[in-house]
């Protein structure tokens, strides 16, 4: 099936992302069509909106090697259990598959898991604090070219570098990436390999470029192609996807025996903590070529609200309260003004990150209830989804609510449906026995988990399976 898009309209992202569609074919097709197009920017986005829904188009997969999120395998302990908005984080996950996982062992330097308002599209952010100075190590290696994607927002700066990320190299090399507001250095400053010594008194040049924080968030984008790191002409950088010059900055050094970091140059250089907070980090170990850098940050434009197309309901303007009626939740919600509005989808989560409806209601009465009978056992977050007459979309503020008295239930599967893992959550405290069967009822996976424990079914393919939790049955779809 091919995307229709009536490309004399004025379309907003929301817009767009409404669009059925399906296939990478068919929009790789249209992109060529309108490759020297005012459009070609736009239809970029949409293709990779459509990725997130319906599988249209993916970001480049080769190469990959670190891919952090804030939205999805955040941890507050070493047991899989998923972390909520205030939670501290001990494990952020890496969802690339290569098992480059960032934690922080110790209590007091973990950064916290927060939102802010309708800032980045609400979307879960990593907090770090210099006070406290949070950071989270990694073993995690790379040496030579690579490509390097960052969703940030301002930082504190207060005299001081502060690190967004560091990479340690195969032989004791670091590529680093900082903010600064010292004269000497760029706003953005950063080098490839820089060499470490017992010491970190070996100072190398460094690059970096002029711009404006914003508030409202940053998108850093840089590649290094393996040649002499103290060479512009080997880098590349892109801010909020638009290319900036790289130049020369200040003098960068490094200890021997550091680890690769996000948020600070720990542990033993006690330096350049950042305050701040971090969204997302792609990480290739190539260089993409200009189209596959425009994927990717087509996609971060598009999730974060770069590109305008999202936004919050005011909190003044709707009275959006959730409560627990037997085994179900109640929705209520008052609309003050209803200038322009079509109608209101709720929609349920059990993770922030997955959400789907579970109810519309049309526009004009402005005092609403709608049901959910099938809330998670566990906790559950709620939020409407404003939609109105001329395709704007705006949401809610989230309301969670923790529903661990429900009577008959023994467990609950969230997510569900679900690409690569789900949780078993149940009020039980001794090990659950699991077993994942096919929708013919032949076993494929079994085991012993404890409640909150992740499962991980990426291996399998999509499609319709049983999940039996001690004698009892539960239908899962694969995606």
């Amino acid at each position: 099936m091919i995307c229709f898009l009536n490309l004399s309209a004025k379309l907003d992202f929301e817009t767009i992302a409404a669009f059925p569609c399906a296939g990478k074919r068919s929009g790789n097709i249209l992109l060529q069509t309108l490759k020297s197009s005012s459009m070609k920017n736009l239809l970029i986005s949409f293709l990779f909106v459509c990725a997130g829904r319906m599988a249209c188009a993916q970001i480049p997969s080769s190469g990959s090697v670190l891919w952090l999120r804030a939205d999805r395998g955040v941890y507050n302990n070493n047991s899989g259990t998923q972390a909520i908005l205030g939670d501290l984080v001990q494990v952020w996950e890496d969802q690339s598959g290569n098992g480059n996982h960032f934690h922080q062992d110790v209590n007091s330097y973990r950064p916290q898991l927060v939102a802010i308002g309708n800032t980045l599209c609400s979307q879960p952010l990593i907090r770090f604090d210099v006070s406290r100075r949070t950071y989270l190590g990694s073993a995690f290696k790379l040496s030579g070219p690579k490509t390097i994607f960052i969703v940030f927002l301002q930082p504190g700066l207060a005299g001081n570098p502060e690190t967004l990320l560091s990479i340690k190299g195969i032989s004791n090399t670091y590529s680093e990436i900082l903010c600064t507001d010292h004269p000497a250095y760029k706003p953005l400053s950063y080098l490839s390999e820089v060499p470490s010594s017992l010491s970190g008194g070996t100072t190398v040049p460094s690059l970096g470029n002029n711009i404006s924080f914003s508030a409202a968030g940053n998108i850093f984008t840089m590649t290094y192609d393996g040649g002499p790191i103290s060479s512009p002409s080997c880098y590349a950088s892109n801010y909020n996807a638009s290319p900036v010059a790289v130049s020369s900055s200040g003098l960068f050094g490094r200890l021997i025996n550091d680890t690769s970091t996000i948020g600070g140059r720990a542990p033993e250089q006690n330096y350049s903590f950042l305050s701040g907070y971090i969204a997302e980090i792609i990480v290739y170990d190539r260089v993409l070529i200009a189209t596959e850098i425009s994927q990717v940050e087509a996609y971060l434009q598009g999730k974060y609200g770069f590109l305008g197309s999202c936004s919050v309901l005011p909190a003044n303007n709707t009275g959006f309260t959730t409560q627990q009626k037997g085994n179900a939740v109640q929705l209520n919600w008052h609309i003050s003004d209803e200038t322009g509005m079509k109608d209101y989808t709720a929609e349920h989560s059990a993770d922030q990150s997955n959400w789907d409806s579970i109810g519309i209601k049309r526009a004009g009465d402005k005092d609403y209830q709608l049901q959910h009978n099938n809330p998670a056992y566990g906790v559950n977050f709620y939020r409407l989804r404003i939609n109105y007459q001329d395709g704007r979309v705006k949401y809610s503020e989230i309301n969670r609510i923790d529903l661990y008295k429900l009577t008959g239930v023994s467990f609950s599967i969230t997510p569900n449906p679900s690409a690569d893992h789900f949780y078993i959550r149940s009020e039980k405290t001794e090990p659950l026995h699991i077993r994942i069967l096919t929708a013919q009822g032949s076993l494929l996976k079994e085991m012993n988990a404890y409640s909150n424990s992740r499962i991980d079914i990426s291996a399998l393919p999509p499609a319709f399976y049983f999940i039996n939790v001690n004698g009892k049955i539960e239908k899962f779809l694969k995606q």
